[in-house]
This record gives structure tokens, sequence and C-alpha cells, in this order.
């Protein structure tokens, strides 16, 4: 972690809370509030942010009040989508600190990319609001506890985007296997073989667009130049934005892991072999990497994404996979 980035979550972890939005407004402990519009902003406007949009703008109840992204482009045209969906427009925010200076919203959904994840979640549990935010929780495990640490003091929500917990198949499929209906599970293996195309490499840097606040986009990160193709998301396979396909995408599998081996708390200690192979490009983040594994077969060569438990049965071991 770069000591600066450790100063400013720190420093905002401990500021005193501003007045919070009306307690009157959406609360687990308010049921007389429960028919009340709920009042939200998207922060974070690339392809989750446009789902969150769909999801929370479609649901009876709710209004999106406004829409946050440092992108001009995206934000008109996120402002633009709900305008054309729901029939309102939402106000258009660059600063998503200034979302925290308002009194009209109730809770935030949290989109960017995830070296942004923290900060806004830890201001909105300081300035009263509840928050979703997308998975990987945080950039480091550090931040990651400060934001739980908010949570729990400001007594708000706040809930992650794994969202393998809220399919009903998978719920009864984790229950099932706890019953030990296979047999005693002895551990799971998770796979996330998802392809991945080049980022590309360049040997000067990418132009930044007009539209973008590349200071403000970069935030807690190292403002750097960028040598790859695209600017955004690919930021996914750096270290100063990212964490690669581990938490991109492997954070789910290990997630319905965790669910079935009774949400099983933090691994006694960790080993993680890979690297970049294959591809030259302007990535850093291991493009392939795994943890060692006693067996092989081709059955489980051909897994693309998915859990796999190994249970302990009378008659030997047996596996059983679930696939995302």
């Amino acid at each position: 972690m770069q000591p600066c980035r450790l100063r400013v979550v720190s420093l905002l972890a401990v500021q005193p809370s501003p007045q919070p939005p009306s307690e009157c407004r959406w609360s687990p402990d308010h049921e007389s509030c429960a028919n009340e519009e709920i009042r939200i902003a998207v922060v974070g406007l690339g392809g989750r942010g446009g789902v969150h949009i769909a999801s929370f703008g479609g649901q009876k109840g709710v209004r999106i009040i406004a829409v946050c992204d440092p992108d001009r482009h995206r934000l008109s045209a996120a402002a633009k989508s709900v305008e054309s969906r729901f029939k309102y427009r939402p106000d258009e925010v660059v600063d998503v600190r200034k979302l925290m200076e308002r009194k009209d919203s109730d809770a935030i959904s949290v989109a960017t990319m995830q070296h942004w994840h923290a900060l806004p979640t830890i201001w909105a549990c300081q300035t009263g609001r509840h928050v979703y935010v997308e998975k990987p929780l945080a950039h480091f495990i550090w931040e990651g506890r400060q934001m739980v640490n908010a949570a729990r003091k400001h007594g708000r929500l706040v809930q992650v985007g794994t969202q393998y917990r809220s399919v009903s198949a998978y719920a009864m499929m984790a229950q099932w296997l706890r019953e030990g209906h296979l047999g005693k599970i002895q551990y799971a293996t998770c796979l996330a073989n998802k392809p991945r195309q080049s980022i590309g490499k360049h040997t000067e840097p990418l132009p930044i667009p007009p539209t973008l606040d590349y200071d403000f986009w970069c935030g807690p990160a190292r403002k750097e130049p960028v040598y790859r193709d695209r600017l955004q998301y690919d930021c996914s396979f750096t270290w100063n934005m990212g964490d690669g396909e581990s938490c991109n995408q492997g954070v789910h599998e290990v997630d319905v892991a965790r669910w079935i081996l009774g949400d099983a708390g933090l691994p006694r200690r960790t080993m993680s072999v890979g690297g970049r192979f294959i591809v030259n490009d302007a990535g850093d983040v291991w493009k392939l990497e795994q943890t060692p594994r006693p067996w092989s077969s081709d059955e489980q060569v051909g897994s693309a994404i998915g859990s796999l438990f190994h249970v302990y049965r009378e008659q030997g071991y047996s596996t059983k996979q679930t696939d995302s």
C-alpha cells in the first residue's frame, strides 16, 4: 500500500460525521418509513454503473436523484439513460464529495473501479447513507477493514456485490451440501479460467480525453501515464488500480466456497503463484494465477468458472461442481 493512500483513508475514517440525512427516511429500525421513496445516487457509470441504474431505477419506490462520474461523457450519457427509461432526469455530479454535502439521498451505489471503493463508502457511512458497493470490496485489505469499521460505527447497511448470495438456487445448493448429502466436504477449489485479450502496449502514453478529470479519476491511486489500449476498465490489470482476475471474477467463486464451507474465517496462510504469459502488454497483474492442486482431470480442465467441492464418502472421494 502506498503511504499516501493510507494517510488519506485513515484521516477520513476519524473525521467527525457531518449532519446525516433525516432519520425519518428508510432504515431497518423505522418500519413506518418502509413505503417512502428511497433516494439513491449512482457513483461510477461504466458497465456495472449502467446495471445499477437499470436495477435500482426499475424498482417501485426508488428514485435515482443523482449520477456521479469524473468522466463528463459518461455522466451525460447516464443522465440521458435515466431520463429515457424513467421519465425524470437526475443531477449530474463530477465530484463524489459534493454528493456527501447533500441532504436529499438515503443511499449510494458504488460501481467505480476498486481503487475508488473505500472512500465513497466511508464518506457515505459518515454522512448517514446506506451503501451498495461492487466487488471486490476494496483494493487493499486494510482499507476494507476501515469500510467495515465505518459501517458499524455509524450503523449503516453496506452490501457488497457478491450477487450469488441473492440467487435462490445457490442458497438451496449451499444448504443441501452443508446437510451432508454428498458426504463431508474436505476442501474446495475455485476456478476462474476467464478468457482475456491483451490490453495492449504502447510506446507513447494514451491521450486523456478532455471530458475526463484524470486527476480525480485516479483519486487515491498514483497518477501515471497510460500505455494500454483503453483507459477505462483495463486498469483492473495493473497493481496501481486493480487486482487482476483473482479479485475481479475469482471473488465470486471464493465467496460461494466460503458460504458452503460455513463462512470460515480468514485463512491461516495463503500462497499465490503466477505471472503474465503469452501476451506482452502493459498489464503487470498476473494473468495466470493459481494455487497448486494435488489432482487434475480432463473434466476439471474444461471448467471455465465455478467452484469444486471435494467430499469424503465411504467409498472414497467425490467432486461436486458449481458453475457460474
